[in-house]
C-alpha cells in the first residue's frame, strides 16, 4: 500500500486514504515510464469518490448487525430465564403432589389409630400431628374423617345382613396440592 499524492492548482497534498497503485495508476506509470499527462484519468476520480463515500457505510452496517445480534441475544436470554422458571415451578408442583400423595398413603397405613380415635361419631375427624410425621411429610396436613355408616358396597363380598361399612374421607395437602380419597372399612354388626 502506498499513499496517494494528488496535485491541484494550489499545491500537492497527501490523501489520508491508502490505495494500491495498481488499482489507481495507469500501466505506463507503474512500469517507470515518464508521465506526460498531469491530469488524473476520469476513472481514477470515480474510484476515489466511491471509496470515500463508502467509508461510512461499513460502520453503519456493522452497527446495525451489532444491534440486531444484541436484540437476538437478549430475547434468547429472556426466553431461557422464563423456561428455567417454568421448569422450576413444574418441579415444585410435582414434588408437592407426590408428597401429598405420600401423606394419603401414610394416613391409610396408620388408619387404625385414627379410626379408633373417631369411633362412630359421624363427621368426627382425626388430624395427624405434624410432629409425629416422618421428616419428608413435615409440612403436610393429613386428616381422616368419618362421613357415613351404612351397608358395604355391592360386590364387596360382605353380607349386608351381617356387616356395616364405615365410610371415611382421607385428605392430605402440601402447599398448593390437595388430595382427597374416599375409603371404607367393613365391621360386623
Amino acid at each position: 500500500m502506498e499513499k496517494l499524492f494528488m496535485t491541484h492548482a494550489d499545491g500537492i497534498y497527501t490523501s489520508p486514504y491508502a490505495f494500491n497503485l495498481r488499482d489507481i495508476a495507469p500501466p505506463h506509470e507503474l512500469s517507470g515510464g515518464s508521465q506526460t499527462n498531469t491530469e488524473e484519468p476520469p476513472q481514477h476520480n470515480k474510484r476515489v469518490a466511491i471509496q470515500i463515500k463508502e467509508q461510512g457505510m461499513v460502520l453503519v452496517i456493522v452497527l446495525l448487525l451489532l444491534m440486531l445480534t444484541t436484540i437476538i441475544g437478549i430475547s434468547v436470554l429472556s426466553s431461557s430465564v422464563t423456561e428455567a422458571k417454568i421448569v422450576g415451578n413444574e418441579r415444585t408442583y410435582n414434588q408437592d403432589f407426590y408428597i401429598a400423595e405420600s401423606g394419603i398413603e401414610y394416613g391409610l397405613a396408620n388408619s387404625a389409630i385414627a379410626m379408633t380415635s373417631i369411633g362412630l361419631t359421624i363427621n368426627g375427624k382425626y388430624d395427624y400431628l405434624t410432629s409425629s410425621l416422618p421428616s419428608f411429610l413435615s409440612d403436610t396436613d393429613i386428616s381422616i374423617k368419618l362421613t357415613n355408616i351404612t351397608k358395604p358396597p355391592v360386590g364387596s363380598g360382605y353380607s349386608t345382613d351381617n356387616f356395616n361399612a364405615n365410610y371415611y374421607h382421607a385428605a392430605s395437602s402440601k402447599a398448593n396440592q390437595d388430595i382427597e380419597v374416599g375409603i371404607w372399612k367393613a365391621f360386623p354388626k
